[in-house]
This record gives structure tokens, sequence and C-alpha cells, in this order.
């Protein structure tokens, strides 16, 4: 009797063993297409903006590359944040976000190829332009980032100084509706 309890029991072991153990995982990944996209600075513009000269603007040179070609990008929305360094109330250093905006948007006809240039450029009018209507809490009430007592060296006609940081941003959609954004 003995002989038959651990039979059974061995041979539920022996089957549980083997319905437990199927490996359904995939080794080799099927793999998405997708593109990638870069920008540098364009040759003979300023590399940041150029304080008391509002003249000088900031060449972008964009390029999007599908390396398989099976993607096509069809629109590039591109975004841009404004980040001030202050000293909060408190004495200690900190970084005030004042959000970010779509700037510039390409798509149709505007769009170039897999591995062309699309070149543009950024202003610091167009950046005010964004930002003119933005206020931060600096910790004594919100005030316009424009005329903040704290910046005295930021006037009407020198909006930038020293410390203020850009960061651009883009997202890529393509024929098929994916979105993907660096």
């Amino acid at each position: 009797m003995k002989t038959i309890k651990y039979l059974v029991m061995t041979l539920i072991g022996v089957f549980a063993l083997a319905v437990s153990c199927t490996d359904d995982k995939v080794l080799v990944p099927v793999w998405e297409t997708a593109p990638n996209a870069y920008a540098t600075k364009t040759d003979g513009t300023s590399a940041n903006f150029v304080y008391k000269d509002e003249t000088k603007a900031v060449g972008i040179d964009f390029r999007w590359i599908s390396v398989d070609g099976k993607t096509t990008v069809t629109k590039v929305d591109f975004f841009l944040t404004f980040n001030e360094p202050y000293t909060d109330t408190d004495g200690n250093p900190a970084v005030a976000n004042h959000g970010e905006f779509n700037f510039k948007s390409i798509e149709g006809s505007g769009i170039t190829a897999n591995r062309e240039v699309t070149s543009f450029s950024l202003t610091q009018a167009e950046i005010y332009a964004l930002y003119s209507t933005a206020t931060f809490d600096y910790g004594n009430g919100s005030v316009s980032v424009f005329t903040n007592p704290d910046k005295p060296d930021r006037t009407a006609t020198d909006r930038f100084v020293a410390g203020d940081s850009f960061t651009v941003r883009w997202e890529l959609t393509t024929d098929d509706g994916r979105v993907f954004n660096a």
C-alpha cells in the first residue's frame, strides 16, 4: 500500500514538473521600427544667447533618421523649457522652472526626408513672446519673471541674464501614428 502511495506521489510530482517547466519566453524579440533624431548648433551662429545683444540667434540643424527605412516621420513638434536659478527665502540655491511651450511644428511638405537636415533659428524675442506672461512665486508671492525685483540686471531691453538655461526637446509622429520624444 505504501509503495502505491509513493508511486502515485512520484507520478504527480513528475507530472507537475513537466507541466510547470514550459518556457514561454521568446529568446529573440521582434523589434519594432522607430525613428531617431538629433540636433546640433548651426555653423556660423551663436552657441548661446549673448547677454545685451538680442540680435544673436541660436541656429539649429535638426535631422531625423529611420535606420531601416521602414518608418516615416510626418510631424515634428519642438518644445522649449526655460529654467532660471534663484535663491529661495531660506538662502538656498533653487531653480525656477517656467514651463514648457511648443515653439515650432513642422508637418506635411515641411518635413525633410530621412537623413536630411532641417535648419531653423531661435531668437531671444521668440522666447520672450512665449514666456512674456509667465509668473513664478520666488517666495514672496507670484511675480512676473521679467519684473522680478531680485534680478535687477533683467531689464526691458536685456530680458535674459547669466544663468538662464533653455532646453529644446522634440516629438516625432510617424506615419502609423506612433509618437517618439527626446
